[in-house]
């Protein structure tokens, strides 16, 4: 669970480091304008893609937490109707049965 709880600071972290990854390749690989803007684009391209990976990923999880959650909610609502209605009908007597040895 821990891992779902930092996935937006991980995408965050993982854009930001393309960026100044992607900069900083730019500024020391001397190439022609028109390399560069094609690297440019190619990288924004890569980037996208991996991003919309990311992210479908996590709305996956998120899907799949929500539905648990769903299906919690239901069985403890289940659980708690049960208990109002054995208060309400009262304490029952219970035949005793005895062992016969």
């Amino acid at each position: 669970m821990h891992e779902n709880q930092n996935g937006g600071q991980g995408l965050a972290g993982f854009v930001l480091g393309a960026a100044v990854g992607a900069g900083i390749a730019l500024l020391l690989a001397p190439c022609s304008g028109q390399e560069t803007r094609s690297k440019i684009s190619g990288a924004a391209r890569k980037l996208k893609s991996e991003a919309g990976h990311r992210l479908e990923g996590m709305t996956d999880k998120i899907h799949d937490v929500k539905e648990s959650v769903r299906s919690t909610a239901k069985d403890v609502g289940a659980a708690v109707s049960a208990g109002r209605d054995a208060y309400r009908r009262g304490p029952q007597e219970t035949p005793v049965t005895r062992e016969v040895v």
